[in-house]
């Protein structure tokens, strides 16, 4: 029997206003997206932000085109397409805009495909694929970890070298420098729009069955894992099912407060913002 998603559960959470993160699932296609607005030294270049632009435009484009039996590769190469193309058509096109004034964003996207799973991540949002068996994989894209620790070494730099001023312009000239590396050979790899992005995804192929989990996560969500260890990977996804998205971000949230000078997680941003989709793989005769 054909198979699809069921979607079991969603949380899109942003401390403050605007959300740069947006999600969505057709019966064969979900995705999480974590917008980056550009480090400009000026007004940012959309509305409401950037991030937010790129992300509600990136997900409205997956919404639009991946219905039954789109490939996973036909997707990618769409949602490339119509980016660029709403880019060029948003912006004042006499605008000089320099790299790190560029929005970007991480995409997590997952494809039904008759009966095997097509997974694609750019960018540090994480893919959990939980079979019957409870065996697990983890799909991440690690290439912006490096650029990442960067941010944090300036960070603690600035904190130990100026430790009575605001640490932001120093942050500011590093994460500048990171984002001259987007989409480049020996850099990171996002969403952009300008820059070709799809052949950067990481992949994996998994074969898929009825009654296997997927969690998509962005990187703030992903926090309740790898910055304060209150869960493994494999329990996130029995906490997801148990008590929920929402409750589990309630509790990120707590600790992230608890922890606000980051002594136990450290970090460059208190809050980020969490989304997360939890799905159920049915099939049709699925009571």
């Amino acid at each position: 029997m054909p198979l699809h998603f069921k979607t079991l559960d969603t949380i899109s959470h942003g401390p403050k206003p605007p959300n740069e993160d947006a999600h969505g699932a057709t019966a064969t296609a979900a995705w999480v997206i974590d917008g980056a607005t550009g480090v400009t030294l000026g007004p940012d270049i959309l509305a409401p932000s950037g991030a937010a632009w790129l992300a509600g435009t990136l997900s409205d484009v997956l919404l639009s085109e991946g219905g039954d039996g789109t490939t996973l590769q036909a997707l990618l190469g769409q949602a490339e397409r119509a980016v660029s193309e709403r880019f060029a058509a948003a912006v004042d096109p006499g605008l000089a805009i320099d790299g790190p004034d560029m929005p970007t964003g991480c995409l997590g996207l997952a494809v039904i495909e008759e009966r095997w799973l097509e997974l694609a991540v750019i960018g540090d949002v994480s893919l959990l694929h939980r079979r019957v068996d409870r065996s697990l994989s983890v799909l991440s894209d690690h290439a912006v970890e490096a650029f990442g620790e960067r941010t944090m070494d300036a960070l603690r730099r600035a904190l130990r070298e100026r430790p009575d001023e605001d640490p932001w312009p120093m942050l500011r000239l590093q994460i500048r420098e990171n984002r001259r590396m987007a989409n480049q050979p020996s850099g990171y790899n996002v969403v952009h729009p300008t820059i070709a992005w799809a052949h950067r995804v990481t992949r994996a192929r998994l074969e898929v069955a009825e009654g296997d989990v997927l969690l998509l996560a962005s990187d703030g969500f992903f926090r309740l894992v790898d910055h304060f260890g209150m869960h493994d990977a494999d329990d996130l996804v029995d906490a997801a099912l148990d008590i929920g998205l929402s409750t589990l971000v309630d509790r990120l949230r707590a600790a992230e407060v608890e922890d606000r000078h980051g002594h136990r997680a450290p970090r460059v941003k208190v809050h980020d913002d969490a989304t997360a989709v939890l799905l159920r793989v049915e099939s049709d005769n699925t009571n």
